[in-house]
């Protein structure tokens, strides 16, 4: 059976990093890859932080490739922050990042 690979991204926040760890402690040997300015917190041995800035325009093909060559199954999109007053940078990652 091929191993399973999941992306998240927005890892830096209470909830990505919670997610990552409860991943990464997992029976079930899932890889994580942690997509966040940032390394999360509670990263174990199977994650691996990768530090791609979704609101960035490079950010498109630099996740397509991160998906495509570590053979990601399951993506996971945590860019939903809490209220903001940036809304330019909200709708960058919270609906442009979605896409």
């Amino acid at each position: 059976m091929a191993s399973r690979v999941a992306a998240l991204t927005n890892t830096s926040t209470f909830l990505g990093q919670n997610l990552v760890a409860l991943l990464d402690q997992s029976e079930r040997g899932r890889k994580v890859s942690a997509i966040a300015d940032q390394p999360p917190a509670h990263a174990g041995a199977r994650t691996e932080h990768r530090p791609i800035d979704l609101t960035q325009p490079a950010a498109g093909p630099e996740l397509t490739e991160l998906l495509k060559s570590e053979g990601v199954d399951t993506l996971v999109h945590l860019g939903i922050e809490s209220p903001t007053h940036a809304t330019a940078w909200a709708h960058e990652v919270e609906v442009i990042g979605t896409m």
